[in-house]
């Protein structure tokens, strides 16, 4: 750089004549350029210990035995600011990577940022370092720390006391990924500038104690992930921490396992529009304390509550939900909850309940009369899992705008009336599984229920094994495509008429039948088979069938019948008279266990010899 250039760039504006410019250690680099300047009477040099005391982080590593990589983070535009020492040399190095542990035990680094304002990402990701040691970091000017230490999943011990945190806005994923600290001491750390702490402690999973006395939050925005995976930890105690200003608290305390203990006591909620998954996984916690919190302008809720299986009681009724969207999961996994109140539960402007209940195994009664569901779009596996639920009045359950029953009450083992006459389920498209394992139902009353729009009936009665009769009069199936798996198990219907269903556009029809062991006749003349493709197991274990005429069937395009009738054990004769094997490859075990088979009406060659050999 010549003079001239030197004089642009240091250019001093003001006609006053300056006494003295203080320069850093950088600067040194241009004062011979400058000190023929004739505005400038004095130049004085800091001396280099004192800008090491005001200008330079120092940190001190010790790496993890037998573990490789890099120990630090260097952005390329940093290079220059690095300083590394190894072994406590004083030799400077350029190495920021362990390609032998054997030959360092210890790494001090120094760094001059004082043009830079962000240590985020420092040491993301380094996997080879047991102990960071903050020796020195008084720079004012950082505000970014997020990622700082990120993914250290071998650090063991963490020293912050040093840390000068005064300007810092941004913590988020500070510590998230550091699964083998133990503790974690932040007296000192001052937190009053910083907006979000997302992810702060995330993944941390081996603390046990986490204390936040101290810890100044008047700013933050964002909390979402804050503690989330930190599943060692036993108790927490929130109170004193201000989050007035906290819009996001979304899997908060998501995956603490351990936590039997959660104070929120002070917590302020009042902004709060994401709560989803803010408890899921708390599954040591068997109470919990909602008293003052406000949520009136949250609108979502979804896993909420989702796997807090040692939940006895939980008390909702200082719950403001008028403004939530979104419930689904939200008492998903609550095994132990024996009771759950939603008379004063506001659910007006809800549109997803899938998964709501389920899994809610202890749960005997639930009364939805005050539920408002007339926005509710998805209500599949609402109730899936509710296997100790005896009886349900969905009376006054509005489903007009329901599209997806699928699963809806999937393994309701205890109920044994269902009463569905005044359902509107004009719009469902879905109710596969819809019943599924109601293994104590007697009773399923479907009069005047509309399934001119459903397109999967899969599994849909499947192992309602005490069901005797079934009524499908009014079943409207003409734009159903899967069939799979129907009538499943339904071990104890001793006769099912057929007669108006339309199959035209159903493509599958394995384990239609399968396992219903009481039927002693089928009529299946008016079905239409043109366009399935699979009949595997179609008839398996209907031991109680002694005659089955097929002859109307249509198989042209089925390229499965493997195990069809597989242990039609009375089975006497059949007629599959037109059976085409235009598109069949596989009838494997077409006729095992049909012992008592003795007449076949077949013109098929291949499905001839297949009974011949059997």
């Amino acid at each position: 750089m010549s003079e001239s250039e030197s004089a642009n760039i240091f250019k001093i504006k003001s006609n006053a004549i300056m006494k003295t410019i203080f320069l850093n250690v950088n600067e040194l680099v241009i004062l011979k350029l400058m000190k023929n300047n004739k505005k400038i009477k004095s130049i004085v040099n800091i001396q280099k210990s004192n800008y090491e005391d005001y200008f330079q982080i120092e940190i001190e590593i010790t790496p993890e035995k037998n573990k490789l990589g890099k120990f630090v983070n260097i952005p390329e535009n940093w290079r220059n600011l690095f300083h590394i020492y190894l072994n406590n040399n004083d030799k400077q190095t350029n190495i920021s990577e362990i390609h032998n542990t054997n030959e360092i035990n210890s790494i001090k680094i120094k760094i001059d940022i004082s043009n830079n304002n962000s240590l985020s990402g420092l040491f993301r990701n380094i996997k080879c370092i047991k102990e960071i040691i903050i020796k020195k970091l008084n720079r004012k000017n950082i505000n970014d720390m997020s990622y700082m230490f990120a993914g250290c999943s071998s650090l063991k011990k963490l020293l912050l006391n040093n840390l000068n945190t005064i300007n810092v806005t941004n913590m988020s994923y500070m510590f998230s990924g550091c699964t083998s600290l133990t503790e974690l001491n932040l007296n000192g750390i001052d937190t009053s500038n910083v907006k979000n702490m997302s992810h702060m402690f995330n993944g941390c999973s081996s603390l046990t104690e986490l204390d936040l006395n101290g810890i100044v939050t008047s700013n933050v925005n964002d909390m979402s992930n804050m503690f989330n995976g930190c599943s060692s930890l036993k108790k927490l105690d929130l109170n004193g921490i201000v989050t007035s200003n906290v819009k996001n608290m979304s899997n908060m305390f998501n995956g603490c396992s351990s936590l039997t203990e959660l104070n929120l006591n002070g917590i302020v909620t009042s902004n709060v529009n994401d709560m989803s998954n803010m408890f899921n996984g708390c599954s040591s916690l068997t109470e919990l304390d909602l008293n003052g919190i406000v949520t009136s302008n949250v609108n979502d809720m979804s896993n909420m509550f989702d796997g807090c299986s040692s939940l006895k009681k939980l008390d909702l009724n200082d719950i403001d939900t008028s403004n939530v969207n979104y419930m689904s999961y939200m008492f998903n996994g609550c095994k132990s909850l024996t009771e759950l109140n939603l008379n004063d539960i506001d659910t007006s402007n809800v549109i997803n309940m899938n998964h709501m209940f389920s899994g809610c195994t202890s749960l005997t009664e639930l009364n939805l009369n005050d539920i408002d569901t007339n926005n509710v779009t998805n209500m599949s596996n609402m109730f899936n899992g509710c296997s100790s639920l005896k009886k349900l009045n969905l009376n006054d359950i509005d489903t007009s705008n329901v599209k997806n029953m699928s699963h809806m009450f999937n393994g309701c083992s205890s109920l044994k009336k269902l009463n569905l006459n005044g359902i509107n389920t004009s719009n469902v498209n879905d109710m596969s599984h819809m019943f599924n394992g109601c293994k104590s139902l007697k009773e399923l009353l479907l009069n005047h229920i509309d399934t001119s729009n459903v397109t999967n009936m899969s599994n849909m009665f499947s192992d309602c094994s005490l069901l005797i009769e079934l009524n499908l009069n009014d079943i409207n199936t003409k734009n159903v495509k899967d069939m799979s798996h129907m009538f499943n198990g339904c071990s104890s219907l001793i006769e099912l008429n057929l007669n108006d269903i339309n199959t035209k556009n159903v493509k599958d029809m394995s384990h239609m039948f399968n396992g219903c062991s009481s039927l002693k006749k089928l009529n299946l003349n008016t079905i239409n088979t043109s366009n399935v493709n699979n009949m595997s197991h179609m008839f398996s274990y209907c031991s109680q069938l002694k005659e089955l005429d097929l002859s109307s069937f249509n198989t042209i395009n089925v390229t499965n019948m493997s195990s069809m009738f597989y242990n039609c054990s009375s089975l006497k004769k059949l007629n599959i008279y037109y059976f085409s094997n235009q598109s069949l490859n596989n009838i494997d075990n077409i006729f095992d266990g049909c012992d008592s088979l003795n007449s076949l009406s077949c013109q098929n060659e291949l499905i001839n010899n297949s009974f011949k050999k059997n």
